[in-house]
């Protein structure tokens, strides 16, 4: 389905794995919060989530993540913790 609208995504404490970017996250333009913490993603942080200018909480901790966050996420003008 088309989850476009959705504004709220909580997938923490569920033992994902693998890349955040083959979830498509950053398509979800009008989320205002994103949890994924305490799961076992992998991989870099990726750059769409630069596209989600509505966040207002992003959980990313507790995963194993590698490199640096990059430098879109300063698109997120909404952030707030």
């Amino acid at each position: 389905g088309n989850l476009i609208n959705l504004e709220v995504l909580t997938m923490n404490d569920n033992a994902l794995t693998g890349s955040v970017e083959n979830f498509g996250v950053g398509n979800l333009v009008e989320l205002e919060i994103l949890w994924l913490q305490n799961n076992n993603h992998t991989g870099f942080v990726p750059t769409e989530l630069g596209n989600l200018i509505n966040v207002k909480e992003l959980g990313l901790d507790d995963n194993d993540f590698s490199g640096f966050l990059p430098t879109e996420m300063a698109n997120m003008i909404s952030m707030e913790r």
